[in-house]
């Protein structure tokens, strides 16, 4: 975040968020960068650079996937770009699952004739570094696929996300793997400790410990102790206090109500006004309600980590009234820039040197229907939850160039971010 923005934040009382993404790119990145690995993930640039530049290696790689599997559809190898981290894991995972295939063509001399091109396959023990190392960052890939979404909740998932990260980096030095890769689990663990400093003490009254106390799938806070999680959730009640207080002095002043009638007021030879209609209710009653309706929603049960909540919230809205409230103004707030900057990705491809005529107001229109829109011809996916666009690995799979560099994702971040 720039300097302006967080000078600009700060003056307006408004909390700052790290972009999770952003550090799990950096964090990742120095452990790819340890010498081992370096070496690994150069081998496997040019063996797949042989197959990507080869067209007669290309062909004799699917075909004999055809061989082997005639059934199943033939794979493509799949090249890396340097500012996407998860790249080089699909593109480690992709080897790993043509192995067979690639080492018959590669040790086949009526394809594959020069002794430089053989000697690209992988060493025994670069294969068994190349699955254990798919195996450690199996969860950091997941991690950053989910965090990078845009249309469901990403900011209560920091600390759930990162202390599952280091619980399980903490379980690899257990494991029988090789030096090697329990170094790179070790430099990853002390790189998420570092980019996260907070994530062994979180605040209780920080946002994203917020969110996840009104993300019904993580309401019991599991990640703090008993003391931090009980003022957390002390906090939501002051929270809901505040809010109803807002809301209370917002509410115009309710007028007596006076029932008159013709006969009634011959009677009585006047009008009959009712008692003044308070404007409030009782505040010990509402804030016993308000208690009530706190102590209520975390007793219950933790939602299941794969269902909506969003969608939970929406079911249970007139249960909760006052925490939906709460929950409709934090749960917005998303986790990363990741979404923002692919707005300027798609501008990116969109302008280039050989096409740069069009108008701004086009620009603008062009960007809107790609980011808003399901275009015809556009290439996505049906799931669970509508249509998305395709993942990296299926687009670097498909596209032989690499893809535009996202701002918060390249290399050049500091180490500070």
């Amino acid at each position: 975040m720039s300097p302006t923005i967080t000078q600009q934040a700060a003056e307006n009382g408004w909390e700052s968020n790290v972009c999770i993404a952003h550090r799990l790119q950096t964090a990742i990145r120095h452990a790819l960068d340890l010498d081992v690995v370096a070496k690994l993930l150069s081998r496997c640039r040019k063996l797949v650079g042989h197959f990507k530049h080869s067209c007669l290696a290309a062909g004799a790689l699917e075909s004999k996937q055809r061989q082997l599997n005639a059934d199943a559809q033939p794979l493509k190898v799949i090249q890396d770009v340097p500012t996407r981290w998860n790249s080089a894991y699909y593109m480690i995972d992709r080897l790993l699952k043509l192995r067979v295939a690639l080492t018959a063509v590669l040790c086949d001399s009526s394809i594959t004739s020069k002794q430089t091109d053989r000697d690209l396959l992988l060493k025994d023990n670069q294969w068994k570094l190349a699955e254990q190392l798919v195996h450690i960052l199996e969860p950091f890939e997941s991690a950053t696929s989910t965090i990078s979404g845009q249309k469901y909740v990403t900011l209560s998932l920091l600390f759930p996300i990162t202390c599952h990260l280091l619980s399980v980096m903490e379980g690899e030095h257990a494991k029988p793997l090789t030096t090697a890769a329990k170094s790179v689990a070790a430099k990853l663990k002390s790189e998420l400790i570092r980019k996260f400093p907070n994530v062994s003490c979180p605040l209780p009254t920080s946002m994203p410990v917020v969110c996840a106390a009104l993300d019904p799938r993580f309401r019991s806070l599991q990640f703090l102790d008993d003391d931090k999680a009980s003022a957390a959730k002390d906090h939501v009640k002051s929270l809901l206090a505040e809010s109803a207080a807002v809301t209370s002095a917002s509410e115009p002043p309710r007028k007596k109500a006076c029932v008159t009638s013709g006969g009634l007021s011959r009677l009585f030879g006047r009008s009959q006004p009712s008692k003044d209609v308070p404007s409030t209710t009782n505040a010990d009653a509402e804030t016993r309600l308000r208690d009530r309706e706190v102590e209520l929603f975390f007793t219950e049960d933790d939602l299941d980590v794969d269902d909506s909540p969003l969608e939970w919230w929406r079911k249970n809205e007139h249960r909760f009234p006052g925490l939906s409230t709460l929950a409709r103004r934090y749960l917005s707030v998303l986790e990363t820039s990741v979404p923002s900057e692919r707005i300027f990705s798609a501008a990116g491809r969109l302008v280039t040197k050989l096409c740069n005529g069009l108008s701004p107001a086009h620009i603008d229109a062009s960007i809107f229907l790609s980011v808003n829109s399901v275009l015809p011809g556009a290439r996505y996916q049906k799931t669970s939850s509508g249509l998305n666009s395709l993942s990296l690995a299926e687009e670097l799979e498909e596209e032989e160039l690499s893809l535009p560099e996202l701002p918060s994702l390249s290399g050049e971040i500091s180490d500070d971010e």
